[in-house]
């Protein structure tokens, strides 16, 4: 949970970052940095254990940042999830103009 979290401050971090050149101000949406994290569960068939995660599910909104608006990243457990949310963000930052 720490490392989803650390993930959630970066994002928030970038962002503050961003918006604070007044430039950036006028094409944001009103979601931006907003994140869940799920635990999705396998159906009855499939389920060896009830308490087996079938993925554990990152889901980010944001705009202004990357080449989209919605994305979503997925793992069997929440470190997996995370290294790859954070790998791709990471990859935006190089391609934004200006902060």
């Amino acid at each position: 949970m720490e490392r989803f979290l650390e993930f959630r401050r970066h994002v928030l971090d970038e962002l503050k970052k961003y918006f604070t050149n007044e430039a950036n101000d006028g094409h944001h949406k009103s979601y931006e940095g907003a994140m869940a994290l799920s635990f999705n569960y396998d159906d009855y068939f499939t389920v060896e254990s009830p308490e087996e995660i079938g993925e554990v599910v990152i889901t980010l909104d944001c705009y202004v940042l990357g080449p989209s608006r919605h994305y979503r990243w997925s793992g069997k457990t929440i470190d997996e999830a995370v290294s790859k949310a954070r790998v791709e963000f990471d990859s935006w930052l190089l391609e934004v103009e200006s902060y």
